[in-house]
């Protein structure tokens, strides 16, 4: 999941940029929606994993808790 986590910061970083640089105004709109997104996936990829070793759940929450410090600036109701 390491991978992955890096992509989608990095992705939702290069929206950010992009929206920032043509609508500003919709920033809070759109980001909310990749966080969705994002959170969809993440909880999806999780309920595939069966089980956990005590150093792969540290990893994990490790991992969400980066996930969600850098895109809380955007989460709503849906997200959470």
């Amino acid at each position: 999941m390491r991978a992955y986590v890096k992509e989608a910061i990095m992705i939702a970083i290069a929206i950010h940029a992009e929206v920032h640089a043509i609508a500003p105004a919709f920033m809070p709109r759109v980001m909310a929606q990749v966080l969705e997104a994002i959170a969809d996936e993440m909880a999806r990829l999780m309920s595939c994993v069966t089980s956990f070793s005590a150093s792969g759940a540290l990893q994990a929450r490790l991992e969400l808790a980066a996930l969600e410090e850098a895109l809380n600036p955007y989460r709503n109701a849906g997200s959470r």
